[in-house]
């Protein structure tokens, strides 16, 4: 089986109660206009997800298998750069 080079990275952001109270859409929209304005849209989806169950650390994200917690819009360039994507 050959892997697809061109595949796109997942980014999962969890979307369960808590992790909206501590900011989640607002984390996917900002995320999004960033893999946008960065031309990544063949690189990059954002997909929402229901709880991760890790409430006290929301809001949750996931990619490439790397959970990272209480994500912020200001780790955005660290969640897209090829060291956490890859």
């Amino acid at each position: 089986m050959k892997k697809d080079r061109n595949q796109k990275q997942y980014i999962f952001i969890c979307n369960g109660k808590d992790c909206l109270k501590n900011g989640s859409r607002a984390l996917r929209k900002e995320l999004e206009r960033e893999i946008k304005s960065r031309k990544l849209k063949n690189s990059y989806q954002v997909v929402e997800t229901r709880c991760m169950d890790h409430c006290k650390e929301g809001p949750s994200v996931v990619v490439n298998n790397c959970w990272y917690g209480k994500v912020s819009t200001k780790d955005i360039d660290a969640l897209l750069s090829k060291k956490a994507a890859r």
